[in-house]
């Protein structure tokens, strides 16, 4: 699915126009956005959990120069669902829009 059928589904089931939801959706996306790139998290209730957590630097092999390489830490995003996301997965049951 991507963001212009996220977009149609919204409009059909708020009533208001794509343009209205689009909108909606490019600012509740920002703002998830700069929640994380202030390095907090935030839980979205039925859906799960989303953050930023520091990866420790450590070492790699290359195997092109075939030699060990120092990876600097990294911050990387995650994502955990919450219990009743992957127990409505497990059952593969549709999930309401």
């Amino acid at each position: 699915m991507n963001t212009a059928e996220i977009n149609k589904i919204l409009s059909e089931k708020l009533g208001k126009t794509q343009k209205e939801t689009r909108e909606i959706l490019e600012v509740t996306v920002g703002v998830l956005a700069n929640t994380l790139v202030e390095e907090k998290s935030f839980t979205i209730p039925g859906l799960g959990t989303f953050g930023v957590k520091l990866r420790a630097a450590r070492n790699a092999f290359n195997p092109a120069l075939k030699a060990i390489v120092k990876l600097p830490p990294v911050k990387a995003t995650f994502f955990h669902s919450s219990v009743g996301l992957k127990a409505r997965v497990q059952e593969q049951g549709q999930i309401n829009e």
